[in-house]
């Protein structure tokens, strides 16, 4: 509810009063020169040199885009960290070197064009109120597919939603357009997983994110910046913008009663939609610590694969030993793609397995590897998590790996917490759980995770 709030405020603000947007600057390969500019211009102070160890974040445009979607982007990407320091390379990208002409009038001129872009982290689709012109433009959708191929996160605003749809490069993962736009976006492009609109303002999938559009382009953008950056920066970049402001600014009387209703609304259309989130298959994500290819924890989770398959759609993630040392230096910025993948499959989830034997009284290197990558993250806060030691004695490990979670700020309970000692003993040569205790266990273990599950779920919504 926290961002309807945002957003209805936002667009309250927006309404009632207006401000001068118009900063952006010819810049880059395309642009007029500098020379030519008048004297007392003071364009040239406000360029921002392209840094090519810098991620780059990349907005799309063409005419008749939406503008509110191609500023919210670099208004939410080009602010500095507190002291000063630029952490990102944020460019407008066209299909030619014409200037773009907005919905709203406004003339932009691209940096660079379909043929000279340079290497993008993120590239942001946006909307226009007619899409037919973009959707039937295969230059357009060859570029979305070209540049997924390099993208960390590859994001649509609004009726970019169909820009995605047509490149194909998003099927089987989540996505929201427009209010209103859903039904017709599902059946054009079937093998989306196309949100419902109505309540569904922002959803992340892997490295998919979309929102509703227009001023809901603020949501998406920030909550990419949290995952690149960290939650202290986004906070210092909302109060750069003067969001807190805003929400002080919604103490108004008129402004409460309206939030107050159109939370009364939601909360209880909320209802139908939460009953139907308990009934759908959760996607788990289920990493064995092990390093053993054949180990007794990775056939422990093909059991609770087996003992969950009504409730739970489970990925089994046994490739620890794949991932590169940990670099803090890369933790953030120039991220490998093994650990954007990794932090993608754990934030798309809608909870995490932890499966692990306990090595020399602690956790597998592999595994303590695979958790560095992931502090300087979000992704693990408040995710539901079942963590399970199945070693010899496995107490030590059991502890480190709790304590390390907890530092992560993982949602797990006593419920959802297990320590089983003597692993070996409960499996047959042929790798049949033979110990009915253990089966028991795990029945009840499974049945608290889906129970901490769907609250996440109502917490979330409501």
């Amino acid at each position: 509810m926290s961002d309807f709030r945002f957003l209805l405020t936002f667009f309250l603000v927006t309404f009632l009063t207006s401000c001068n947007t118009n900063k952006t600057e010819p810049v880059g390969s395309n642009s007029m020169s500098i020379n030519a500019i008048n004297n007392t211009d003071t364009l040239s102070k406000h360029i921002k040199p392209f840094n090519a160890s810098l991620p780059t974040i990349g907005l799309l445009m063409y005419n008749g885009v939406l503008q509110s979607e191609v500023i919210a982007t670099s208004d939410v990407f080009a602010k500095p960290t507190e002291d000063g320091k630029q952490l990102f390379n944020v460019v407008t990208i066209a299909e030619s070197e014409s200037p773009i002409t907005t919905e709203e009038g406004m003339h932009f001129l691209p940096d660079y064009t379909f043929n000279n872009c340079p290497k993008l982290t993120a590239l942001f689709v946006p909307s226009a109120y007619d899409m037919y012109t973009q959707v039937h433009n295969q230059k357009i959708i060859a570029f979305i597919r070209d540049k997924n191929k390099e993208t960390h996160y590859t994001v649509s605003n609004c009726a970019g939603a169909q820009l995605i749809g047509e490149s194909g490069i998003a099927n089987g993962h989540k996505i929201v357009t427009w209010i209103g736009g859903g039904t017709q976006l599902q059946k054009d492009y079937p093998n989306l997983k196309v949100q419902n609109d109505s309540l569904v303002t922002f959803i992340k999938d892997g490295k998919f994110l979309s929102s509703n559009g227009n001023l809901a382009s603020y949501i998406s953008a920030l909550e990419l910046l949290e995952i690149m950056t960290s939650p202290k920066h986004r906070k210092f970049v909302e109060s750069y913008l003067y969001l807190d402001r805003l929400q002080d600014w919604k103490n108004n009387n008129y402004l409460s009663i309206s939030i107050r209703c159109c939370t009364f609304v939601i909360q209880g259309t909320c209802k139908a939609y939460l009953q139907q989130l308990m009934r759908d298959k959760k996607n788990i994500f289920a990493i064995v610590g092990s390093a053993s290819s054949n180990s007794a924890n990775q056939k422990l989770v093909e059991k609770i694969a087996d003992l969950s398959s009504k409730n739970f759609n489970l990925t089994i993630y046994n490739s620890l030993k794949s991932l590169p040392h940990f670099d803090p230096d890369l933790s953030i910025g120039n991220v490998p793609k093994e650990i954007v993948e990794f932090r993608q499959n754990i934030e798309s989830a809608d909870g995490i397995i932890i499966c692990t034997p306990e090595y020399v009284f602690s956790m597998p290197s592999g595994l303590k590897n695979a958790l560095e990558w992931c502090i300087a993250t979000t992704i693990f806060s408040n995710k539901p998590c079942e963590l399970i030691t199945a070693s010899a004695s496995g107490e030590k490990g059991h502890e480190m790996l709790q304590l390390i979670m907890k530092t992560v700020m993982a949602n797990y309970t006593d419920k959802t917490s297990l320590l089983i000692q003597g692993i070996k003993g409960k499996f047959d040569r042929e790798g049949k759980l033979i110990d009915t205790e253990v089966k028991n266990k795990l029945e009840n273990f499974i049945d608290a995770f889906t129970k901490l599950i769907n609250e996440n779920d109502t917490k979330s919504l409501i």
